[in-house]
């Protein structure tokens, strides 16, 4: 185990909290730097109620102590201090729309490196793709009505749809989706779209009825769940949302054909989609 440490402090929902640990594990495998997070400063006021949800996806999870939570606080506040006492610096975003290349810092002489961001940005952690999906898991009871779900999805010409809208600044119109049914009917054969929302009633009330769709509703209150079936999908229509380009991101299928918003919203401006996705 190395002797040097990196502390990333998780925010945000489910979506952010797995583009900070995708950040923070490339940057601990470039630095062979032992990686821990903080899973509760950045809670204790959140404003939407939510929680850390890493424990979901690892089985073991190394946690930052609260001395090492009070020195980021410190090195926050007494950059310099804390570099000569604690040997510890901060690497953040300035921007989260904007890239930096945080890699090229050379940070080699400090004992504790602590991040704080939201690092929404594929380039992040594009050279460890297969690190990265190959430790994330779902840990969660699946019901028989999951697995059932489940089986559909792998017997079809799967597409997830995800339709964000309660309580979000960022509603995407219902001609996005359309023009996006229509755009995935041309490039894959006999689609089945599932939608996934957290306002399935719309959904039904404006979908079309002539597309062979599944609205997916469930018994497990949990995102995680929702989040586990969007990943068996084989194709995709995703949101404004980093939930959703999660669920494409994590798909197996090689051949996927994914369509996402060109106005994300989230994330670096023009580094957020892989480049094989297609916009609209």
């Amino acid at each position: 185990m190395s002797k040097r440490k990196l502390y990333s402090r998780v925010i945000g929902g489910l979506g952010n909290q797995l583009f900070i640990y995708a950040f923070a594990k490339a940057y601990s495998i470039r630095n062979n730097i032992t990686l821990y997070f903080d899973l509760k400063s950045g809670y204790k006021k959140d404003e939407f109620g939510r929680e850390p949800l890493l424990k979901k996806f690892f089985e073991n999870i190394e946690e930052a102590s609260y001395f090492d939570i009070l020195v980021f606080f410190f090195t926050k506040k007494f950059p310099f201090l804390s570099k000569l006492i604690f040997k510890a610096v901060l690497v953040y975003e300035t921007n989260p729309k904007e890239f930096v290349d945080i890699f090229s810092q050379d940070n080699t002489k400090f004992k504790k490196i602590f991040t704080q961001g939201n690092f929404q940005s594929y380039d992040y952690f594009s050279d460890f793709e297969i690190q990265i999906k190959s430790g994330i898991n779902f840990f969660f009871s699946k019901t028989d009505l999951i697995y059932q779900l489940a089986n559909t999805i792998n017997a079809t010409n799967s597409v997830c749809v995800h339709v964000r809208r309660i309580d979000y600044v960022y509603k995407l119109d219902l001609e996005y989706y359309l023009q996006a049914f229509r755009e995935m009917e041309r490039h894959i054969s006999n689609p089945v779209f599932f939608i996934f929302s957290d306002d399935i009633k719309w959904c039904k009330s404006n979908f079309p009825s002539e597309y062979p769709i599944n609205f997916i509703t469930h018994d497990v209150s949990e995102e995680i769940a929702d989040l586990w079936l969007m990943t068996l999908c084989k194709n995709f229509i995703i949101a404004n949302s980093s939930f959703s380009w999660w669920g494409a991101w994590l798909s197996s299928n090689e051949t996927k054909c994914v369509i996402a918003p060109d106005a994300m919203q989230l994330g670096v401006i023009g580094k957020i989609y892989p480049p094989t996705w297609k916009t609209l």
